[in-house]
C-alpha cells in the first residue's frame, strides 16, 4: 500500500503544471493545479498510513507471552513505537505543507523535503535496532573474555 500510494502521488506532481519546468522557472507560462493541496494530501495519507503501521502489531505485542524475559517484550514494543516518531515527523511536516509559496517553490520547500527523508531513516533505524542489540551483546561478552584472558 505504501508504495502503490508513493507512485499513486507521483502522477498528479509531474501532471500539475503543464509544463513542469515552471516549477523551478517562474517565466515560462504555464497553467498549473494546487501544489499545496496536492502535497497536503499526500501527507494526510502518508500519516494514516504509519498510524496504520503503528497500530497494527501493538495489540499482538501486548499479548505476546514471552516466557524468558520481559525486556525482549518491552524492547519489542519500543521499536515498534518508533513508528510514533515518525507520525511525529509528518505532524511537523504538515506545517511546512501549509507554508508552501507556489511562486517561489524552490526556496519554500526546503525543510519539507528535510523532514520527507527522516522517515525512511527512522524506518532504517527501526529495522536495524533487533539485530544491533545481539551484536552489541556479543560485543560486550567478547571483550570481557578478552579482558579476562588477557590477565595474569
Amino acid at each position: 500500500i505504501c508504495v502503490a500510494s508513493a507512485f499513486i502521488f507521483m502522477v498528479p506532481i509531474l501532471v500539475l503544471c503543464r509544463s513542469l519546468a515552471f516549477l523551478w522557472d517562474k517565466r515560462i507560462y504555464s497553467k498549473c493545479g494546487s501544489l499545496n493541496l496536492t502535497y497536503l494530501i499526500r501527507v494526510i495519507v502518508i500519516t494514516i498510513e504509519d498510524i496504520t503501521i503503528l497500530a497494527l502489531p501493538m495489540q499482538m505485542l501486548w499479548k505476546l507471552q514471552v516466557a524468558t524475559k520481559k525486556k525482549k517484550k518491552i524492547g519489542a514494543i519500543f521499536i515498534s513505537s518508533i513508528s510514533l516518531g515518525i507520525c511525529l515527523v509528518y505532524g511537523v511536516r504538515l506545517k511546512y505543507v501549509l507554508r508552501l509559496n507556489q511562486d517561489n517553490i524552490m526556496a519554500s520547500i526546503r525543510m519539507f523535503v528535510i523532514l520527507g527523508t527522516m522517515e525512511p531513516m527512522l524506518g532504517i533505524i527501526c529495522a536495524c535496532l533487533p539485530v544491533l542489540s545481539a551484536i552489541c551483546t556479543q560485543g560486550f561478552q567478547r571483550a570481557v573474555l578478552r579482558s579476562v584472558q588477557s590477565e595474569p
